[in-house]
C-alpha cells in the first residue's frame, strides 16, 4: 500500500469521465481544481462530473484552488513587448491603457505607496528583473531601470519580493468561487498569496470548508507558524516561491514548510513542477524523481501534479511514476525507519492529549509487531495525529461522516472507512476489523491497535487505546 497521497489537477487532457476513472485507477487520492482558469460554470462541471464518479464507489476529496490577488501587467500595443538592460521603464498602477516598452500599467492601484526605490519587481515568474528608481505619487507611477529585459506578453504576472503589499488576500471573483464550492461542499480549499494568519482567519468566515495554505511568498514564511496554527492544511507552493525569494533557498524553505507543518500536526502538500518534463514527455527527469523522493522523505503528506495531468499529453504515466517512486522511497523510511525514529524521539515530550495518545498508539504498534492501527474519529483529528508519527503500517480511520471520509484521502498513510453513525464502540471495532480483513491488512493472529473514544462518535473524545487480536 502507498502511504503518500497524490494531488492531481482537472484540465482539458483528464476532466471526461473516463479519464478520471483512469487516473483514480492510476492512483490518484485528490483532485485539485485551479480557479485561475476557465470560467467557475466549467467548474462546476467538472465538479459535478467528479460526483458521479465517486456515486460509482471510487473514494477521493475535491480540493478547489483560489486564485487570489495575482498581479498582473495590462495589455499591449502588440502581441509582446521587449524590454532591454539597463533602459528605464514606467508603470502606472491602475490606470487601464494599451502599453508599450516605455510605459505600462499592472492592475494594483496601491503599488506606488507601498513600494520604495531600490526594491524589485520581478515579471513573467522572474524572467524580467526591474528596480525601482523613482516614485510619482501625483500620478500613480513607478519609474524603473530593467537590470534584466526580455519579452512580455498581455496580462503577465508581477512578483514582489520583499514588498509589504496590503492588497486583499481573498478577490471579488474568489468570493464567487467559495459559494460554489460551499454550494457543492468540495473537500478542501486552497488560499493563494497567504501572507498571514488574518488572510486564513478572513477566508474561514466565508466557509467552514478545511482551508489549505499555500505558502508562496516571502511574508507567508516570516508568519509560517501562525499561518499554519490557522490553516487546515498547508500546501508548499514552489511556483511563486521561487520569485518571492532566491530560487537557490527553495529547497530550505520546503523543509522548513514541512517540518513546521508537523509539528503542528497538519496535512502538508508539495507542489509545482514535480514531473514538469512529463508535459510533453512519457518519461521523467533523473532530478524529477529524485524530487518526489525527497519531498516524502522531509515528511509530506502529499505530493501534486499541475500541468502533468491538466493539459500534459501523459497524465496517467506521470501518476504512475508518481506512484512507484513514492513506493519506493516509503519501502527505504520502513526499512531504515529513517523518519518515524526521529520524529518520535524529537517530539515525544509535552505533548497535548491527542498528541500523547497518537504517541502511544504508534510506539505500541511498533513494540507488539501490530500489523494495523484502528482509529475512531468523527472530524479526522485523531488520525491525522497517529499519521504524523509516520507508523510503518497502515492506519485505518473509522468515520461515521461522510465529509471526514472524503477529507482524510490527504492525509499520509490512511485509509478511510465510512461505518454506520448508529454503531457502539464494539460494533464499530466488528466492522473495521472485518473490512481489514477484506482488505488483506490483517489475518487471523494478527494484532491491531486501536485508538478512540468512548462513546464512540462524539468529535474530541479520544481517550483510549487498547489491543485486539484478530480472530
Amino acid at each position: 500500500m502507498r502511504k503518500t497521497k497524490i494531488v492531481a489537477t482537472i484540465g482539458p487532457a483528464s476532466e471526461s469521465e473516463e479519464n478520471i476513472v483512469k487516473l483514480l485507477e492510476c492512483g490518484v487520492n485528490v483532485f485539485r481544481l485551479n480557479s485561475s482558469h476557465e470560467t467557475i460554470d466549467v467548474h462546476r462541471e467538472r465538479i459535478e462530473r467528479l460526483k458521479r464518479v465517486r456515486e460509482k464507489g471510487y473514494q477521493f476529496a475535491i480540493l478547489l484552488d483560489l486564485a487570489g490577488p495575482k498581479i498582473r501587467t495590462g495589455r499591449f500595443e502588440t502581441d509582446y513587448i521587449t524590454l532591454e538592460d539597463g533602459k528605464e521603464v514606467e508603470i502606472v498602477c491602475g490606470e487601464e491603457f494599451v502599453g508599450n516598452s516605455q510605459r505600462f500599467w499592472i492592475n494594483y492601484d496601491k503599488l506606488y505607496e507601498e513600494i520604495k526605490p531600490g526594491e524589485k519587481i520581478l515579471i513573467n515568474d522572474g524572467a524580467v528583473s526591474l528596480t525601482v528608481k523613482d516614485i510619482d505619487k501625483s500620478r500613480k507611477a513607478i519609474l524603473c531601470v530593467i537590470d534584466r529585459g526580455g519579452t512580455i506578453t498581455h496580462k503577465r504576472g508581477v512578483n514582489l519580493p520583499g514588498v509589504d503589499i496590503s492588497i486583499p488576500s481573498i478577490t471579488e471573483r474568489d468570493k464567487e468561487f467559495i459559494k460554489l464550492g460551499n454550494e457543492e461542499r468540495i473537500d478542501y480549499f486552497a488560499l493563494s498569496f497567504v501572507r498571514k494568519a488574518k488572510d486564513v482567519e478572513d477566508a474561514k468566515r466565508l466557509t467552514d470548508i478545511p482551508i489549505v495554505a499555500k505558502i508562496e511568498t516571502a511574508q507567508a514564511l516570516n508568519n509560517l507558524e501562525e499561518i499554519v496554527i490557522k490553516a487546515d492544511a498547508v500546501m508548499v507552493a514552489r511556483g511563486d516561491l521561487g520569485v518571492e525569494i532566491p530560487i537557490a533557498q527553495v529547497p530550505i524553505a520546503q523543509k522548513r514548510i514541512i517540518e513546521v507543518a508537523n509539528l503542528y500536526k497538519k496535512p502538508v502538500i508539495t507542489a509545482t513542477q514535480m514531473l514538469e518534463s512529463m508535459i510533453n514527455s512519457a518519461t521523467p527527469t533523473r532530478a524529477e524523481v529524485t524530487d518526489i523522493s525527497n519531498a516524502i522523505l522531509d515528511g509530506t503528506d502529499a505530493v501534486m501534479l499541475s500541468a502533468e495531468t491538466s493539459i500534459g499529453k501523459y497524465p496517467c504515466e506521470a501518476v504512475r511514476v508518481m506512484d512507484e517512486v513514492a513506493k519506493n522511497t516509503e519501502s527505504f523510511m520502513e526499512e531504515y525507519e529513517t523518519f518515524r525514529l526521529d520524529w518520535l524521539k524529537e517530539y515525544s515530550s509535552s505533548l497535548d492529549l491527542p498528541s500523547a495518545i497518537s504517541y502511544a498508539a504508534t510506539n505500541l504498534a511498533k513494540n507488539i509487531d501490530a500489523k494495523l492501527i484502528i482509529t475512531a474519529t468523527g472530524t479526522g483529528t485523531t488520525a491525522i495525529h497517529v499519521s504524523k508519527y509516520k507508523p510503518s503500517i497502515p492506519i485505518m480511520a473509522a468515520t461515521n461522516s461522510y465529509e471526514t471520509f472524503c477529507r482524510l484521502s490527504l492525509v499520509w498513510g490512511v485509509v478511510p472507512v465510512m461505518l454506520e453513525k448508529s454503531l457502539t464502540t464494539d460494533e464499530m471495532i466488528e466492522e473495521v476489523t472485518k473490512k481489514a480483513k477484506e482488505l488483506g491488512f490483517v489475518q487471523p493472529g494478527d494484532k491491531v491497535v486501536i485508538v478512540a473514544g468512548i462513546p464512540w462518535g462524539k468529535p474530541g473524545t479520544t481517550n483510549t487505546v487498547q489491543v485486539q487480536e484478530i480472530k
